[in-house]
């Protein structure tokens, strides 16, 4: 009479397998989206803003360290307000 199929964790079947996956790759991609984020903001901010040696590359942007710390804060503070509403469901 009970038609409910149980399948185990390790089975291509487990929608748990499944949820782990998903939320595995998508950790990756954070934190690929993290160091790409900051590897971003060596190439776009040149070097003459911050007092250190001219190179061969010079960025664009004349941002300060603090508007770079502004940047930064903001990727990190909006990671972290994005997990709130996915931990409520």
């Amino acid at each position: 009479m009970n038609n409910t199929n149980s399948f185990p964790l390790w089975s291509l079947q487990s929608v748990r397998l499944r949820i782990i996956i998903i939320l595995a790759i998508a950790l990756c991609i954070e934190g690929l989206m993290r160091t790409n984020m900051n590897m971003a903001m060596i190439c776009m901010v040149n070097l003459t803003a911050v007092m250190q040696f001219k190179q061969s590359f010079n960025g664009d942007l004349l941002w300060t360290g603090q508007e770079q710390a502004w940047v930064f804060a903001a990727f990190y503070v909006g990671s972290l307000l994005v997990v709130f509403p996915g931990s409520k469901y």
